[in-house]
């Protein structure tokens, strides 16, 4: 998702005060591509990329500019990243970018910036929705210039989120699921305390649904017409009562009411999380990724291992499965060391060996690596990085524990499978292509790998499937197939059975699925249910629930909830389908006609030229003061910098003459310049100053203040560096 940058006072934080470093790992060789509304920002891994990216942004302009009766007068600045570890390292926004920024848009020069994470689904997706954002400020910035107001309202984040998710995409699953949640255990605040949710991934779903409600009940022109009224009135509230003709209390109270009639009846056909389910880490509001020791290992079957930031940090945790929080204990500490910064607790999985070695990803320096801990021992074991591969997940152990298998992002943007064997140290690519690789699971007998792609006829839309890949023949074939989405397989200990998320039902329930394709749902709960684990019993599995907005491990019996639902029907269900590759995808003889990304068509391409800084004015700001001792001051500040952020200046003019004749002795002039491009930050400053100060006893004296400074810090890690 996006978000609004409101303030760059503190854009220099990595420079001028002490605290965590912002790391410029990557010597990026900027290009632009012009099209006619967009100067794209890109560099030359991103080539595919970059044309894909311009495409996508025009059709979204046409679209939007059409819907919002409004057209932009500037060019739009567009800046793409490969990888989010990428994005982290942008100048553009001088804040730490938290992992759930899916992009940005902010309002000093109207900059786009975003990252690609495999999904070509997902880039589309926040591409539009960032532009939703660029076309609110211009119209906002438009409404402010024609008409005059000391104080101009301003929509709230629910609305411009929320209507950003609505011209971006279709309602989904993950809006169900939060949602039905809040309305069923009466979570939902009225319209004029939806800013209780700001700041939290809730308020984009609440706000989708509300402006979808709003276009539904009065037709797609009213937004349009809430942004045309808003210099009339004094609050948002008193715009909606205008334009909708309706008092905010009724309003409040249809919407509640359609929300009752949606989500009421699954109290008739789904279980309470609590009376389903047993609660096995459940505080902090927020458990992932449980991970359950090989039965016939070296570790005790009655544990399990799962991450969360329940103490602000994300940790790997160790629990028992016989209890709520029961032996909870801290097994390595995240977020506060170099080569454990970030463990992608929210989309990485961690996995467990027969020898008690767990598999996990960790960010290091610019980078994604596999760590190994030895869980008897305590100690590291192993860690690699692998040239090329910027973002990995969810690492998966081959039964004899010499073998791991995950997805990793390449430089140019692709999301694939790779197998690592630790003793020869071979990195094997198992896909090449554009499709969208993720969550694999290696079958206890070695031969399958179980994973989920988008490379169905239903991919473009955002549906993701399961898939299983034959070690023996190198081919692969679909376990499911639909407009859905499936996640997290997790083989049973005999290799028989598979257990998954999917939201075919509306919401993330979990399946089974047995040796002839067919699926069983084992779920059917109010909330959710992903990430299921099986014990090695085999009757019972771990899985992520949610409920009351929290999320926790819980400990479920395998029973079924309905009835069977066959495989894809492709055929013999054994039917290969090769992973040979070109530049387009998979080739070969398909399953069905392979879906490509569309680029922009080269009408839509001005030119292509290399970056150069030019520095533009972001802000300036000038007063005047009285003081009856010191007398009268005034002076103007400035701040400008280039489209990328690289390179800052800060420019102070003042004067404290106070007849004619002193106008040029007392002229103050303060320059700082700040290159942040590189991994060393350097920066120096000259000033001139002149005034009156007074000294302990109260007299009057002239001081004339000449000179410079230079400044230079090299970060180490995000927790460490050296500075001058």
């Amino acid at each position: 998702m996006g978000f609004c940058v409101l303030s760059g006072s503190n854009a220099v934080a990595q420079t001028g005060v002490f605290g965590k470093n912002k790391i410029q790992y990557t010597d990026f060789e900027w290009r632009v591509l012009e099209s006619k509304h967009f100067d794209l920002y890109y560099y030359p891994q991103e080539d595919l990329l970059a044309t894909i990216a311009l495409g996508i942004a025009e059709d979204a302009y046409e679209s939007i500019s059409a819907r919002f009766r409004h057209e932009i007068a500037r060019r739009i600045p567009l800046i793409i990243y490969s990888s989010h570890l990428d994005f982290e390292q942008t100048n553009v926004s001088p804040f730490f970018l938290p992992e759930g920024v899916a992009g940005f848009t902010e309002f000093l020069k109207g900059r786009v910036a975003l990252p690609f994470n495999g999904s070509y689904f997902d880039f589309e997706h926040v591409i539009w929705h960032e532009l939703v954002h660029v076309f609110q400020l211009s119209k906002l910035e438009e409404s402010y210039r024609l008409h005059y107001r000391n104080s101009f309202v301003s929509p709230p984040l629910w609305f411009t989120e929320g209507m950003a998710e609505v011209w971006s995409g279709e309602w989904d699953s993950t809006g169900d699921l939060f949602l039905g949640d809040m309305v069923l255990n009466n979570l939902l605040p009225s319209i004029s305390n939806l800013w209780r949710y700001s700041g939290t991934f809730v308020i984009y779903k609440i706000g989708q649904d509300l402006v979808a409600y709003l276009e539904r009940t009065y037709g797609p022109d009213i937004v349009p017409a809430l942004y045309e009224e808003l210099w009339r009135v004094n609050s948002f509230g008193e715009a909606l009562q205008q334009v909708t003709e309706t008092p905010l209390a009724q309003l409040n109270e249809r919407w509640h009411h359609e929300l009752t009639q949606r989500y009421y009846p699954r109290v008739n056909e789904r279980t309470p999380l609590t009376l389903h389910a047993k609660g096995l880490a459940v505080r902090g509001g927020a458990n992932f990724q449980a991970a359950v020791p090989p039965g016939s290992g070296v570790l005790s079957p009655d544990i399990f291992y799962f991450l969360s930031p329940r103490t602000g940090y994300m940790n790997i945790y160790r629990a028992s499965t016989k209890g709520s929080e029961q032996d909870v204990e801290k097994v390595i500490k995240g977020q506060r060391q170099p080569e454990f910064e970030s463990f992608h607790g929210f989309e990485s999985r961690i996995d467990i060996s027969k020898d008690g070695i767990l598999a996990f990803v960790s960010k290091f320096h610019d980078r994604d690596g596999i760590f190994l801990y030895d869980l008897v021992h305590k100690r590291l074991v192993g860690q690699w990085q692998f040239k090329g591969l910027l973002s990995l997940r969810s690492p998966t152990f081959r039964p004899d524990g010499k073998a791991v298998a995950f997805a990793g992002l390449s430089q140019d943007g692709f999301q694939d499978l790779y197998l690592f064997e630790m003793e020869t140290k071979s990195l094997t690519p198992l896909t090449r292509d554009r499709f969208f690789d993720d969550d694999p699971a290696w079958s206890p007998d070695g031969t399958t790998l179980a994973f989920v792609s988008d490379r169905t006829p239903y991919g473009p839309k955002g549906a993701r499937n399961i898939f299983l890949y034959d070690f023996q023949s190198g081919g692969l074939r679909p376990l499911t197939l639909g407009p859905w989405k499936d996640s997290t397989p997790s083989w049973d200990h005999d290799g028989t059975r598979l257990a998954y998320s999917s939201d075919r039902d509306g919401t993330p329930q979990i399946f089974v699925a047995d040796s002839t394709d067919a699926s069983v749902r084992v779920t059917s709960l109010l909330g959710g249910a992903m990430g299921p684990e099986w014990l090695p019993n085999g009757k019972e599995i771990l899985f992520t629930g949610m409920s009351r907005l929290r999320f926790g491990i819980y400990r479920t019996p395998i029973e079924a909830k309905g009835d069977s639902l066959p495989g894809p029907e492709l055929g013999s269900p054994m039917l290969a389908w090769r992973v040979e590759t070109d530049s387009v995808g998979l080739a070969g003889p398909p399953l069905w006609p392979a879906w490509t990304w569309s680029v922009a068509a080269d009408s839509l391409v001005a030119r292509e030229r290399p970056y150069k800084s030019r520095f533009t004015l972001d802000l300036a700001q000038g007063g005047v003061a009285l003081e009856p001792v010191q007398g009268v001051g005034e002076g103007i500040q400035a701040f400008l910098s280039d489209q990328l952020g690289n390179e800052l200046v800060f420019l102070q003019f003042s004067n404290t003459a106070t007849s004619f004749d002193d106008i040029l002795g007392r002229f103050n002039l303060g320059v700082s310049y700040f290159n942040l491009k590189r991994r060393i930050n350097y920066g120096g400053s000259l000033f001139h100053f002149a005034g009156d100060f007074l000294d302990e006893r109260g007299f009057r004296f002239f001081e004339r203040r000449v000179g410079g400074s230079f400044t230079v810090s090299y970060p180490y890690s995000k927790f460490s560096r050296v500075e001058s």
